[in-house]
């Protein structure tokens, strides 16, 4: 074809699958940032920030205030998880693969990488199905956040929690790409435990310690809704709509025929039925 015909008939090309493979957990990591959130957390986050473990399709989802702490959140990471493989396996993180935004291509990232031995591997511009892994994580914790928050009608204020738990309930689903096996199970190397789940937005009514009752008489739970799971250690979050406050809760109760949130007589009452 002529000069003039490449020139004005080009097209883009449809993207091909990738050939990437990996052989262990940390090797490749996907990485992308979403926001800033409409709505502000009450600890001031307007940003969501996963990292995908290629091997395993685990994802970890963090929240951040600005869109710069990206660089030493994926430092501790990766400190972090290397010195998880570090008794057994000894993983290192050999390569993360990104877009070309400001608060991933910047030389405090790239000094780190030089540092470590870590290869950081950019999307050639406006090319992001290149990051495509990281971009259909971002899009299915959203879709999953989004579902739990219409679902249960619990306050948009909320939305930090939703995102979190959109990435816990991921990692505890069989994954079409690494054969239907757990993202949890083959990163951890533990079962999940599926009786911990609970509906979300439900009643929730947490255990009130004996040391903080004002006296023996006093109510010994306070009531709640269930907004997600503690990342840091086995229990339960719990909203207190009275002061507005999310608390982490071992001993709960729930109620998962009544969500407190949900007005509507109608939905309520089909959902007793269940």
């Amino acid at each position: 074809t002529c000069e003039l015909c490449q020139v004005s008939k080009s097209t883009v090309h449809p993207p091909k699958e990738s050939k990437t493979l990996t052989s262990a957990p940390l090797e490749l990591l996907h990485i992308d940032l979403f926001g800033p959130h409409k709505y502000v957390d009450a600890k001031g986050y307007r940003y969501t920030f996963i990292i995908v473990d290629d091997f395993t399709r685990f994802v970890n989802v963090y929240l951040l205030k600005q869109k710069s702490d990206a660089t030493v959140k994926l430092q501790n990471h990766i400190k972090r998880e290397e010195r998880r493989f570090s008794v057994s396996d000894k993983h290192k993180v050999v390569t993360i693969r990104s877009d070309n935004g400001g608060e991933f291509r910047n030389l405090a990232l790239q000094e780190y990488c030089q540092r470590e031995g870590i290869s950081h591997q950019f999307t050639v511009p406006h090319h992001l199905y290149q990051n495509g892994v990281a971009e259909r994580y971002i899009r299915s914790v959203m879709q999953i956040a989004r579902t739990l928050l219409n679902d249960s009608h619990v306050p948009m204020c909320l939305w930090s929690h939703a995102v979190n738990t959109a990435g816990y309930l991921l990692n505890r689903w069989p994954c079409q790409r690494i054969q239907y096996d757990i993202p949890y199970r083959k990163y951890m190397g533990l079962t999940p435990d599926y009786k911990f789940l609970r509906a979300y937005g439900c009643a929730a009514y947490a255990n009130i310690p004996l040391p903080v009752r004002d006296s023996k008489l006093s109510p010994t739970a306070v009531s709640g809704v269930f907004v997600g799971y503690d990342l840091e250690r086995k229990a339960h979050l719990i909203y207190n709509p009275e002061n507005g406050q999310v608390v982490s809760a071992i001993n709960v109760s729930f109620n998962e025929r009544v969500f407190p949130f949900v007005t509507d007589e109608k939905v309520q009452n089909s959902i007793s039925k269940i």
